[in-house]
């Protein structure tokens, strides 16, 4: 393995802004990327079986 390519990795990952900012779920402050919207993979979990829900209620009503 070429340790040259993974010390250039791990600089540039070390570079990437972190923010300040809340969990969608539970609302917990997380230091994360930008992109970020879950503090753990729990809540990850917890959102997607809310969205497959509701899609599964609006389906049945129509």
């Amino acid at each position: 393995m070429n340790t040259q390519i993974t010390n250039a990795g791990k600089k540039l990952a070390a570079l990437r802004k972190r923010i300040k900012k809340n969990c969608v779920v539970c609302d917990r402050v997380i230091i994360a990327l930008k992109q970020a919207k879950y503090c753990s993979n729990r809540c990850r979990q917890r959102a997607k079986y809310q969205r497959l829900k509701s899609i599964k209620k609006e389906s049945h009503f129509s």
